[in-house]
């Protein structure tokens, strides 16, 4: 009976720690702010266990590149973070997370990166498969769509 006890903590606190990361993440991400992107990246980093994880990683690298001044490091950073995310869709391409993860990037990197090749393909799976997303991240997708200049927000509303 304990064991019965201690197997369902587990599974609750594991559910809620994953909730709250996921919840930080997106935060942190939408902030733009140099602190909480480096502490998460951080964080993160020391706890890199699931795929879902790497894949927040790798985004959060590109995403600190911005905070970059040398243009070296600038550069290196955002190329690790694509790679990183990059081989995570080869490897997991139902993952829709991480096409959502590549779409974010892809809108704000800069033309000159020629970071935004996938934007369309992304967006018309992420599209189509919305619906099947956990609602967690159906949430923070419509979210982002809100204020994207590639996703509509009635786009999911429809769906």
């Amino acid at each position: 009976m304990t064991f019965i006890y201690i197997f369902i903590n587990f599974l609750l606190a594991t559910n809620t720690n994953e909730t709250i990361s996921k919840a930080k993440f997106y935060k942190a991400l939408a902030s733009n702010d140099k602190i909480q992107i480096e502490e998460l990246l951080s964080n993160l980093i020391k706890h890199k266990d699931t795929n879902l994880t790497q894949g927040y990683i790798a985004t959060l690298k590109m995403s600190k590149s911005n905070f970059e001044k040398n243009i070296q490091i600038k550069i290196s950073l955002f190329k690790e973070g694509a790679t990183l995310l990059d081989q995570l869709i080869l490897e997991y391409p139902k993952q829709i997370e991480f096409k959502f993860l590549r779409c974010i990037i892809q809108e704000k990197a800069p033309k000159i990166l020629k970071y935004n090749t996938n934007i369309q393909s992304d967006k018309k799976q992420i599209l189509s498969e919305f619906k099947n997303q956990n609602k967690s991240l159906q949430i923070h997708i419509i979210n982002y769509a809100k204020n994207s200049d590639i996703f509509n927000e009635k786009e999911f509303k429809l769906k």
